[in-house]
């Protein structure tokens, strides 16, 4: 079975969610026409992962987590378990961010980790998939469904998820650049 991600924004690191009101909200894959799987819509260009880029320098920053439905159980505070079982349940209590797509700045910072990445080194290529570095490094739970992310760096996915990542026109100082090479294995 494939897995279907949401990209969560958040007031708190993962495991420091304890309702709806810890959560900014999150940006649903179909109202931007795009397939729910990670490797769906986690492309350079896509209008998508543009509209999380926008969501993020229009909130000054959050913390992501671009959450997979197969995450981890967990209880919360206040909700029936059979409603909401996981952290992909419990953002449908949140609000739906419904952010137009613009141009997004060059650099995408991770402030939890003192990492960035500079978007000049994953450039649109229309003659191939550019596989947009984010979503990977910010999923939760990938590889437990079908449309996940194989490939090169696979060490690196998930990395930031749940971490606090903001975005900038300014090379950050005192960051270490991150230049993950994601290939899609065949």
């Amino acid at each position: 079975m494939g897995q279907y991600y949401l990209p969560i924004l958040a007031k708190k690191s993962e495991s420091e969610i304890k309702c709806a009101d810890d959560i900014y909200g999150y940006l649903y894959t179909h109202d931007y026409d795009n397939g729910l799987k990670l490797m769906e819509h986690s492309w350079v260009g896509n209008d998508f992962v543009k509209a999380v880029i926008t969501t993020l320098e229009d909130l000054g920053g959050a913390h992501l987590i671009w959450c997979g439905d197969y995450c981890d159980e967990k209880k919360f505070e206040g909700y029936d378990e059979n409603d909401v079982q996981n952290l992909y349940d419990l953002a449908h209590m949140a609000n739906k961010f419904n952010t137009k797509p613009s141009e997004t700045p060059r650099y995408i910072l991770n402030r939890t980790k003192r990492q960035y990445l500079d978007m000049e080194n994953h450039k649109f290529n229309p003659d191939e998939w550019t596989v947009h570095p984010l979503p990977l490094l910010t999923a939760n739970s990938n590889g437990r469904g079908g449309g996940d992310y194989e490939g090169t760096d696979m060490e690196l996915v998930g990395t930031w998820a749940g971490d606090f990542i903001s975005v900038s026109d300014t090379k950050p100082d005192d960051y270490e650049l991150l230049k993950p090479n994601f290939k899609e294995a065949w």
